[in-house]
C-alpha cells in the first residue's frame, strides 16, 4: 500500500509507517504529525533503513529553538549592560542604537553567535517540516530585516559624527581604526592608513571589473534562491525520489550538521575569526573623512603610474616631510576627492551592502537547507564548499589605501602637459626639500674626494722617495688604529671640523704621522680603491 494514497483527514489507524521495526507506535500514528507524515512519504527503497526514519515531530525544533532563543535574548541584555558601563554617559541616542545593534550582531563571541544562529536556524526547520515554502520565504523576510542593522549603523555613524575623534566606538571593529586616528591626530598632518578586504573597498581598482564582480554574485544568489525554493523534495540516500526535505532522519541530520558548518564559517577564518563580512568600520571611517573639508583617498598604483594621470597628487609623512620615490622626487600618489554626496563612494557601499550584507546572511541562513536536500555524503562536503564560493568572489585585498583629512584645503592641481603639481607652494616646498639633501651630499662628497687625493698624492711621494726615518710620535687621527694589519700607534681624537669617511680618514692620518720603518718587507705597495 502506498503511504502517499492515505489522507491527512484520515481517521483510520491500521495504516503502518516505515521504520526500523517496521511500524511505530499507536500514539504517533493517530496524531496529526503521524498522519502528515503518512501523506508526505513515498514508496522507500529500503523503508527499513535508519536514514528513512521518520524525523522528529516540528515541536521538538520550536521548542528546542525557543529555550534557545530566551538563552540568546539574556547574553545579548549582558552584552549591552557591559557596553553601557563602558560607555558612561554617553550611551544615548544614536550610541545607543549603535550599541544595541552591535551587541546583536557582532560575532566577536563565540558561544553567543552559535546560540543566536542556531535558534533561528532551529526555528524555520520547526516550520519547514509544517510548510517548506511558505517558511523559505518567511526566511528570506527575516534575512532582508537583519541585514538592516549593518546599514542602520552606518548611516547613524555618519550623520550623528563630524569626524572619527568624536565617535563613540560600541565595537571591537572601530578599536584599532579610532586607535590610529587618535595617534596620528597629534602631528601635524593628519591622515590614515586603510586595508580594503574586497574589491569594493579598493576604492583604486577599475570601475567595470567591480560591476562585473557584483552582476556575478548578484546573479549566483538569485539562483540559489530559486532553487532552494522549489526544492521542497528531493533524493534520499537510498535512491528513493519525492523525499520531503527535513523529514527524514537522514535529511534532519543533514540540516544538523548545516548548522554547524555555518556557526563555522561565521566564526572561523572565512570571516577573519568573527569579523564583520561587510566591514562597516571601513565604511563609516571612509564616510566620516568625507565629511572633512578637502579629504582624499591616496593610493599607490604600481600598474597604473600615477604620473600618467590627471589626478594624481603628492603626499605628507607624519613629521610634514614630502615622501619622495627612489630617484629623489617628490612621490605622486593617485587619489580621488572625498565629499558627501559622492555618487561613485556610495554606490560602492551599496553594492558591498547588497552582497556581503543581504547576501552573505541568505547564503549561510540557507545552509542547512540545502545540506538537508543532498542526496550523498560527498554532496554535503561540495554544497557547503561551493555555495559560500560564491561570497568569496569579491574578496581581494586591495592596494592600501591612504584617507587624508587635509583641513587646510591644499589642493594640488595637475599640469595636462607634464602631470606635475602646479601649485607654486607645493611644488616650492618640494623642491626645497629636495634641494637641501642634495647640497648635503654634494658637500659631503667634495670632502671626500679632497682627503682622498691629498691621500693619494702622499702615498706617490711616499713610493717615490721613500721611507724618512724620524722619531714616532702619537698623534690623534679618527677611529681606526689599523689599516691592513699594519699598526700606526694613532689615539682617537673628539673630531675635527671636516666630515670625512672612515676609510679616508685613517689614510690621511696614516700617511702624515705614520713611522714607515714598522712596514714589514720590501718592495711594499699601497693601492687606493
Amino acid at each position: 500500500l502506498s503511504l502517499r494514497q492515505v489522507s491527512l483527514d484520515d481517521t483510520a489507524h491500521d495504516y503502518k509507517l516505515p521504520t526500523m521495526e517496521g511500524e511505530i507506535d499507536a500514539d504517533m500514528a493517530e496524531s496529526h504529525w503521524g498522519r502528515m507524515l503518512a501523506s508526505y512519504y513515498p514508496n522507500f527503497v529500503d523503508p527499513y533503513a535508519f536514514s528513512n526514519k521518520p524525523a522528529p515531530s516540528p515541536m521538538v525544533a520550536f521548542i528546542t529553538g525557543g529555550v534557545l532563543l530566551v538563552i540568546n535574548i539574556v547574553l545579548w541584555l549582558i552584552r549591552v549592560k557591559k557596553l553601557k558601563e563602558r560607555t558612561g554617559d554617553s550611551f544615548r541616542g544614536e550610541v545607543m542604537i549603535r550599541g544595541m545593534i552591535a551587541c546583536a550582531k557582532d560575532n566577536d563571541e563565540p558561544y553567543y553567535t552559535m546560540c543566536s544562529f542556531s535558534a533561528v536556524s532551529l526555528i524555520f526547520l520547526g516550520g519547514i517540516q509544517i510548510d517548506f515554502k511558505t517558511s523559505f520565504l518567511a526566511m528570506l523576510c527575516y534575512i532582508f530585516v537583519a541585514s538592516l542593522g549593518s546599514l542602520l549603523r552606518v548611516v547613524l555613524a555618519f550623520c550623528g559624527n563630524k569626524s572619527l575623534s568624536d565617535m563613540i566606538i560600541v565595537s571591537d571593529e572601530m578599536e584599532d581604526s579610532k586607535d590610529q586616528y587618535t595617534k596620528i591626530k597629534e602631528k601635524q598632518f593628519q591622515y590614515m592608513e586603510v586595508q580594503p578586504s574586497n574589491v569594493y573597498q579598493d576604492i583604486g581598482r577599475q570601475k567595470t571589473l567591480v560591476w562585473m564582480i557584483f552582476i556575478t554574485q548578484v546573479t549566483f544568489m538569485a539562483f540559489v534562491c530559486i532553487t532552494v525554493y522549489q526544492g521542497d523534495t528531493h533524493k534520499c540516500l537510498d535512491g528513493t525520489l519525492d523525499c520531503p526535505v527535513a523529514m527524514t532522519a537522514s535529511s534532519y541530520i543533514f540540516y544538523i550538521v548545516g548548522i554547524f558548518q555555518a556557526c563555522l564559517y561565521l566564526l572561523g577564518p572565512k570571516t577573519n575569526y568573527g569579523q564583520s563580512e561587510m566591514s562597516q568600520s571601513f565604511w563609516t571611517v571612509l564616510f566620516l573623512a568625507a565629511k572633512q573639508n578637502g579629504a582624499r583617498v591616496l593610493w599607490d598604483d604600481p600598474v597604473h603610474e600615477a604620473k600618467y594621470s590627471e589626478m594624481s597628487t603628492m603626499h605628507r609623512d607624519t613629521n610634514g616631510k614630502w615622501i619622495l620615490d627612489e630617484d629623489g622626487n617628490p612621490k605622486l600618489f593617485r587619489y580621488i576627492e572625498l565629499y558627501r554626496r559622492n555618487f561613485h563612494t556610495w554606490a560602492r557601499f551599496v553594492m558591498s551592502y547588497l552582497v556581503n550584507g543581504i547576501g552573505f546572511n541568505i547564503l549561510i541562513l540557507t545552509l542547512p537547507i540545502q545540506v538537508a536536500q543532498q542526496s550523498t555524503l560527498i554532496g554535503v562536503v561540495f554544497r557547503a564548499v561551493g555555495m559560500m564560493y560564491i561570497a568569496d568572489l569579491d574578496d581581494s585585498k586591495g592596494l592600501k589605501l591612504i584617507i587624508v583629512e587635509n583641513e587646510s584645503g591644499e589642493h594640488v592641481e595637475m599640469s595636462e602637459n607634464t602631470n606635475r603639481p602646479q601649485d607654486r607652494n607645493v611644488e616650492q616646498s618640494a623642491r626645497e626639500e629636495k634641494t637641501s639633501s642634495h647640497d648635503d651630499n654634494e658637500a659631503l662628497s667634495a670632502e671626500a674626494n679632497a682627503i682622498i687625493q691629498e691621500a693619494r698624492q702622499k702615498l706617490e711621494d711616499l713610493a717615490k722617495n721613500g721611507p724618512t726615518k724620524r722619531p714616532s710620535t702619537k698623534r690623534p687621527c679618527l677611529g681606526s688604529k689599523s689599516i691592513s694589519g699594519n699598526s700606526f700607534g694613532c689615539i682617537p681624537t673628539d673630531g675635527g671640523g671636516r666630515k670625512k669617511t672612515e676609510a679616508a680618514a685613517i689614510l690621511a692620518a696614516a700617511t702624515e704621522n705614520a713611522d714607515v720603518s714598522d712596514v714589514k718587507g720590501e718592495g711594499s705597495a699601497f693601492v687606493l680603491m
